[in-house]
């Protein structure tokens, strides 16, 4: 009973990366209506103030539910000794969410899928992480320009200039 536990809860977050990838798609069409493309900036700027939520109410909760049980399937599918039946579903759930989870658009949680991903590897099979620059290499050429502007750090985005937040003499602004 217990080794169903975890594909259990894995099944559910698939569920709720599906209704991610729905929403998703609804912004894709809100985005279109508004002339905008999803391989352009513009839709980036559209997106990012109202990213999918999943059956949360932020997209930050979404993210980090869905990374944990990610984190959490993927551990199983390695180490667990459970039988191997259904897999082919179990790596569907786990495409599933780690789709939801870029989709989100949360850099935080990326990183942090990413530190986990490469823990898991370096556990289960470490000479695989030779291949991780390749892996990265790939995925940051292959992204549309929307994930790639999630990407880039945001202080690239605007410049900070000293007149925004102190006075002319360099000295903090008084409340």
């Amino acid at each position: 009973m217990d080794s169903l536990a975890v594909p259990g809860l894995g099944g559910l977050a698939a569920l709720t990366a599906i209704w991610g990838c729905v929403q998703f798609a609804g912004k894709i069409r809100e985005a279109h209506a508004l002339g905008l493309s999803l391989f352009n900036r513009g839709f980036y700027d559209f997106y990012v103030g109202e990213r999918i939520k999943g059956f949360t109410s932020h997209w930050n909760t979404f993210s980090a539910e869905e990374m944990f049980a990610l984190i959490m399937l993927a551990a199983f599918l390695l180490f667990a000794r459970a039988p191997r039946s259904w897999i082919w579903l179990k790596a569907a759930c786990v495409f599933l969410i780690a789709l939801a989870v870029l989709l989100a658009e949360t850099r935080g949680v990326w990183f942090a899928t990413a530190a986990a991903g490469f823990y898991l590897l370096w556990v289960w099979k470490r000479k695989l992480l030779l291949l991780a620059p390749v892996a990265i290499v790939l995925a940051v050429v292959a992204s549309p320009p929307a994930i790639r502007n999630a990407s880039s750090p945001s202080f690239s985005r605007r410049r900070w200039t000293p007149t925004s937040s102190a006075s002319s003499s360099g000295a903090p602004a008084s409340a």
